[in-house]
């Protein structure tokens, strides 16, 4: 069983990568998140890089977006093993973006990345 670690791999960085990822990537809705996703470079080290973004236009202060992005990489951190044992050998780039208005709690966020994670799964056959 591997570590449950968020490294620096698995994190979507670099600007052209993203821009790419949002104009020709594919998206779906699953309370509370909007996710965006594509399949990326069978080179690549991780076999799911992932962006998480929580809007200032719907959480203004700071301390409301950082606890929502704790809260949503802790979630995906804890079940990213099993997600990755279902995407197999495929590599994927993912977006996830947080809709909601209000704060919800860890339980909400937990049960919408497994609504993300099955419904990727399912699109990717």
């Amino acid at each position: 069983m591997t570590k449950n670690t968020f490294t620096k791999a698995e994190r979507l960085t670099g600007k052209t990568t993203i821009d790419r990822l949002f104009s020709t990537g594919k998206s779906f809705f699953c309370y509370p998140f909007r996710g965006v996703y594509m399949e990326a470079n069978p080179a690549q080290e991780a076999p799911c890089r992932v962006l998480i973004n929580v809007p200032k236009r719907l959480h203004k202060t700071a301390v409301a977006r950082n606890l929502l992005k704790r809260r949503i990489r802790e979630a995906y951190r804890l079940g990213k093993n099993d997600f990755y044992m279902q995407l197999g050998d495929k590599k994927i780039i993912l977006a996830l973006l947080y809709t909601d208005k209000k704060e919800v709690d860890y339980d909400t966020i937990e049960k919408g990345l497994g609504a993300v994670k099955s419904r990727l799964i399912k699109e990717l056959g």
